[in-house]
């Protein structure tokens, strides 16, 4: 019996979409800091943003499946799931 714990290849579309801006808004506080305090949120809340956001889209990609999985794709995301945890 074959059990993969991966994530539907849909979760793959929606780590990008959480990943990429959480990045770019860490990128942009990282090299314009003091021009956040101005905002609506702290600069600490847009850094918890950015940190969780980057975290919670790049384990959205890299443990959900591809579109086409082979045993050697599957064999590899297996076991780098299981070294992790």
């Amino acid at each position: 019996m074959k059990t993969t714990l991966l994530l539907p290849n849909g979760f793959k579309k929606i780590g990008w979409a959480i990943f990429v801006p959480a990045f770019l808004l860490g990128c942009s506080i990282c090299f314009f800091g003091e021009n956040f305090d101005r905002w609506l949120f702290r600069e600490t809340v847009m850094n918890n943003i950015a940190i969780i956001g980057t975290v919670v889209g790049a384990l959205f990609i890299g443990f959900s499946r591809e579109k086409i999985e082979d045993e050697y794709k599957e064999l590899l995301a297996f076991s780098t799931f299981g070294s992790t945890v």
